[in-house]
């Protein structure tokens, strides 16, 4: 064969047509599922931030009250057992962040 005939030009047209009328469905239907995604989605990271927010704030609270009960103590005692004790804990409730990240 040296070319096509004119039916399977006409038949190549036909398919190219079909084949980009796919292929823009398939564009829009990836559309409409990644703006229902985005849409859901988004929501559910504004909520996760937001509970995040929460989180942070009793974090804050705590440590600025482990904070208040080292300061009130002697030197002796911050530097003891106890007092390294109590600065250890504090420092885990600092980094309670290490565990999430906001969204």
């Amino acid at each position: 064969m040296k070319r096509l005939s004119k039916d399977q030009k006409q038949q190549r047209a036909d398919l190219v047509t079909r084949l980009n009328d796919a292929a823009e469905a398939g564009r829009a239907a990836l559309a409409a599922v990644n703006a229902e995604i985005a849409g859901k989605f988004n929501s559910a990271i504004e909520n996760y931030n937001l509970v995040v927010s929460v989180v942070e704030a009793f974090r804050d609270e705590i440590v600025s009250e482990m904070e208040h009960y080292a300061s009130d103590r002697s030197d002796r005692w911050q530097k003891s057992e106890k007092g390294q004790r109590h600065e250890a804990w504090k420092q885990e409730w600092e980094g309670l962040d290490d565990g999430y990240g906001q969204g």
